[in-house]
């Protein structure tokens, strides 16, 4: 695959759409919250992107693909991409009679609406990477209905309780989501409050982990800002995904690597920085461990 450029990706929050509506069809926007009629104008500029907000694209006419953190992902009619907050997306591509509609919402925001549900998000996401969303014929109606609801609010004067109202139902379109996602899955995550419980630390270390430019950190790292030990925090990753803290981190660090190599051209010894390595030496004796070859031959096969 061609590399697209040696700067980084760029960073996309909902300031961005906001600068730009002069070239895209913005439906509702304030700091937290934004609904887009998809941004037709922007595709060709926005090719790589880490998204610093939660993006939910649903397509309903033509196809999307673009790859999410390294994974290719397609939607057409009827379906949806979900990206969280702080993927790497590139490689966008719409077909000529695309129509698609987006909704865009920061950490805080999610937050807010999902309250003790917040784990469910996490657990799709961050440990099962399930980026696109079949809507069936029998769902579709009842989740368009909710959309139109939301949008019938923002086209409104504003009442007395608008934010509360506009909030309100998009919680209510977020938890229809997960339920359709949840079909088929037997153990569904039992919902949790933040504040309590090993569930809190460990979606709290991946928020950590998903957020920090620098991902080959330690357990150490992690552990510290958790006010954890390093034994204790691997324990609950292994208790809730199966997986240590070092794996988690391994896992990040190798997509970030993938990435880079595959979409840029940045020099070995900048990338090697980037992601917190201590010498570009040390980095190709990374990359050699988990990818089979050196980052000069994984740069060259692309």
């Amino acid at each position: 695959m061609a590399q697209n450029s040696n700067l980084s990706p760029q960073i996309i929050s909902l300031d961005d759409f906001h600068l730009h509506q002069d070239n895209i069809n913005v439906r509702y926007y304030d700091k937290e919250f934004a609904i887009i009629s998809g941004w037709n104008a922007l595709v060709e500029v926005w090719q790589n992107m880490r998204m610093n907000i939660n993006v939910f694209v649903a397509c309903f006419q033509g196809r999307i693909e673009c790859r999410v953190k390294g994974e290719q992902v397609a939607a057409t009619e009827g379906n949806m991409i979900i990206v969280p907050s702080g993927s790497l997306v590139d490689n966008v591509m719409i077909s000529p009679d695309i129509k698609w509609e987006v909704i865009c919402m920061t950490d805080q925001f999610l937050r807010a609406i999902l309250g003790r549900f917040i784990n469910v998000w996490n657990r799709a996401f961050y440990t099962q990477n399930s980026y696109v969303l079949a809507i069936s014929e029998e769902d579709g109606p009842l989740l368009m209905s909710i959309y139109e609801a939301i949008k019938a609010i923002i086209e409104t004067p504003h009442s007395t309780y608008y934010n509360e109202e506009v909030m309100g139902v998009s919680r209510s379109l977020l938890l229809r989501l997960f339920s359709i996602m949840q079909k088929g899955n037997p153990t569904p995550p039992e919902p949790v409050a933040m504040s309590s419980g090993t569930s809190a630390i460990f979606d709290r270390f991946l928020q950590l982990l998903q957020a920090s430019p620098e991902k080959h950190l330690t357990v150490e790292h992690f552990a510290t800002k958790l006010c954890v030990t390093p034994k204790y925090l691997s324990a609950v990753c292994k208790q809730h995904s199966g997986k240590t803290a070092l794996a988690w981190i391994t896992q990040y660090t190798m997509e970030e690597i993938r990435y880079y190599l595959e979409q840029t051209s940045l020099p070995l010894k900048e990338i090697s920085a980037r992601l917190g390595f201590p010498n570009p030496s040390f980095f190709g004796k990374y990359v050699k461990q988990h990818f089979g070859v050196s980052p000069v031959k994984m740069r060259q096969h692309l």
